[in-house]
């Protein structure tokens, strides 16, 4: 059951209904009431349960206080196991959600994680491929930043902000395959941006060089060296808005590209 809780998450369930937050609810209500029991047996299989059918199958965006409560029932599941590092870990992405809230009465105030919880140091994120059509969200914020070294709870919602996938994820585990947007093709658009905006720069001070060396040159008195300086300007502008434009439609077309892998 153990291997259960372990590598549940790494398997796409096929859910033939989505599991309301009450019900998942009620799943964590039996976890902690085996563990306020000390029954030890329950208290595992009621949270293998939830980690591996229930979770995976949400029918809903999970808050932030039920995330913080999923986060420090798998603390004290870890603990049992003898997964310290792992538990410190829980509490640590549980007290990031919800910094009021302790692990009473499930724990004693002297047991190793009770302690552990105000010295806790805080969470820091960083930013994930952001998806091709709807968003995800981490712990029940909806956005692209994940916590970093700790536990967290990852959905992949669709257009109308539905869970299509939730996995509770290990602080090393890697993002299950979801239609992300390549990091770049990001870095194409920027290309493209930059390239039309050179480009664009580029041509507007050679027409004005260009139209200055029209004007100079209806004047008689204009040196010759004046109209010939202005000329290898604006030619030179000319090319290299060529250039500028040949990137970005480069860099556009290779966007393109990679939008379709």
């Amino acid at each position: 059951m153990i291997t259960l809780l372990l590598l549940a998450n790494a398997y796409a369930l096929d859910c033939p209904e989505g599991v309301p937050p009450a019900a998942l609810d009620a799943s964590l209500d039996e976890a902690e009431e085996a563990l306020l029991d000390l029954d030890e047996e329950a208290f595992r299989d009621d949270v293998n349960t939830f980690a591996g059918l229930l979770l995976p199958c949400a029918a809903e965006v999970t808050s932030l206080a039920q995330a913080a409560r999923i986060h420090r029932t798998m603390a004290a599941r870890r603990f049992a196991v003898g997964d310290e590092h792992g538990a410190l870990s829980a509490a640590r992405a549980a007290r990031h959600l919800d910094p009021e809230a302790d692990f009473g009465p499930l724990l004693p105030n002297d047991h190793d994680l009770s302690l552990a919880w105000n010295g806790a140091e805080p969470v820091r994120t960083r930013r994930v491929p952001e998806s091709r059509s709807g968003s995800t969200s981490f712990d029940g914020v909806n956005g692209r930043e994940r916590p970093v070294g700790v536990p967290t709870v990852f959905q992949v919602l669709d257009n109308a902000g539905l869970p299509t996938s939730t996995v509770y994820l290990g602080p090393n585990e890697p993002l299950p395959a979801y239609p992300a947007i390549p990091r770049r093709r990001n870095a194409l658009l920027v290309c493209t941006g930059a390239g039309a905006v050179l480009g664009g720069v580029a041509y507007g001070l050679a027409w004005a060089e260009r139209s200055a060396m029209l004007e100079a040159g209806a004047d008689p008195d204009t040196a010759g060296s004046k109209l010939l300086g202005q000329r290898r300007a604006a030619n030179a502008l000319t090319v290299s808005s060529g250039f500028a434009f040949g990137a970005a439609a480069g860099c556009g077309a290779g966007a393109l590209l990679v939008g379709e892998r």
